[in-house]
């Protein structure tokens, strides 16, 4: 058997006669890639062709875009509207403390209009104005003879839920004390 070595004197050619064909053939491949890439400005385009397909690309959108695209949309919408429905029911809660806070207000005014209060609990509701709310008032005694605590509580319903919202004050018996105080507005 007869083994032959061949020494290539450049990267093209070969000084061993048994393999030129197939050398030949991978130099005329290697020119041509070589060619293509300094005609063409994009290595990526030239190296590898492109498909085309038997019906022309026409603009727009696929169905499935278009479904991913609704899918989104309607995700958001639904959260979006969530968040408005919490929004109204905030809006309400807060209009409703508001209201119970004026009229605890109002009770506590008429209750100290009225003179020192006896010592006990008492509780009503705030009829055909407001008939959704009702109020519970403690009286209790502190240390000190002439001062008196009041607890007010305004109760309603909201939903199945009862809410509430409490003031404390502090009312003064000015006839059991020496000092005279000015009634407000008066110019005494």
């Amino acid at each position: 058997m007869n083994v032959h070595h061949c020494n290539t004197d450049s990267f093209f050619g070969s000084a061993c006669p048994n393999f030129a064909p197939a050398q030949d053939a991978r130099r005329a491949a290697l020119e041509r890639i070589f060619h293509m890439q300094e005609r063409s400005p994009s290595r990526s385009k030239a190296a590898i062709p492109q498909k085309k397909s038997i019906v022309g690309r026409k603009k727009g959108f696929t169905l499935i875009e278009i479904m991913v695209a609704l899918s989104v949309l309607s995700i958001s919408l639904v959260v979006l509207l969530g968040l408005r429905n919490s929004d109204i029911a905030l809006a309400a809660k807060g209009r409703s403390i508001i209201e119970a806070t004026i009229l605890a207000r109002q009770k506590i005014t008429e209750i100290s209009s009225a003179g020192f209060p006896s010592l006990g609990e008492a509780q009503g509701d705030f009829a055909e104005e407001f008939p959704q709310y009702t109020w519970r008032q403690t009286v209790v005694q502190t240390p000190f003879e002439q001062v008196r605590e009041l607890y007010l509580e305004i109760v309603w319903k909201n939903n199945t839920q009862e809410e509430r919202v409490g003031v404390t004050t502090y009312l003064f018996d000015h006839k059991g004390t020496n000092k005279v105080i000015p009634a407000q507005g008066s110019g005494n």
